[in-house]
């Protein structure tokens, strides 16, 4: 069985009220289709527990991944109907796109709906100059700029309960927490500390 690498969602807008919370349950997984060379990009809302009612309507891949993908992707559509479409990237700041999709005829109707039964995955052949844990390392680099200027997959949501607004939202990599290293002074002190209560449970024996 392929691995899937998660990747996470934060919110551009927030017209709906609701977005910092919809953002964790956009759901992608990215998995390797070795045999066939291919990545594959698969988008799910909620998974049936508690998901706020809404609507995945439109997917878009930035022009940063081109050197990544060759040719048109194949679409695997469960409960759902999309095609390539034509957007520029501008209202994520983006200066284009390696790829669009929305859903036919006309969003949010055959969207990815919440529930986590829908699914799209977006199937891409991989240039043969890169391999996949390229791409995994580019998607999922901590150090990648914060905001939609660091990222390379947005999605267009709508129809979110209970306003019925729509929101933006863009893949997100949490920064790497950084674990505190003790300065020499303190672990000195430390080891003074724990000799001096070595001392005193001597004393009292």
């Amino acid at each position: 069985m392929l691995s899937a690498t998660p990747i996470q969602f934060s919110n551009l807008q927030n017209n709906s009220g609701v977005a910092p919370a919809l953002a964790a349950q956009l759901f992608l997984d990215v998995t390797h289709d070795s045999i066939n060379n291919r990545a594959d990009f698969t988008f799910k809302n909620g998974d049936g527990v508690g998901d706020i009612e809404s609507v995945i309507t439109r997917i878009f891949f930035r022009n940063t991944l081109q050197s990544y993908f060759q040719g048109s992707p194949t679409l695997i559509e469960t409960g759902v109907e999309f095609s390539q479409a034509s957007y520029n990237g501008a209202e994520f700041g983006w200066d284009s796109l390696v790829y669009a999709t929305d859903a036919d005829p006309a969003p949010p109707k055959n969207g990815i709906t919440a529930g986590g039964i829908d699914s799209l995955t977006v199937s891409f052949l991989l240039n043969s100059s890169v391999t996949f844990d390229d791409l995994l390392d580019f998607l999922t680099n901590p150090t990648n700029p914060t905001g939609a200027s660091g990222a390379a997959i947005a999605l267009h949501v709508q129809s979110i309960k209970p306003s019925g607004d729509s929101d933006k939202f863009f893949n997100w990599t949490p920064p790497e927490t950084e674990i505190p290293v003790p300065e020499p002074t303190s672990i000195v002190l430390l080891g003074i500390g724990l000799i001096g209560l070595g001392l005193m449970s001597r004393m009292r024996r």
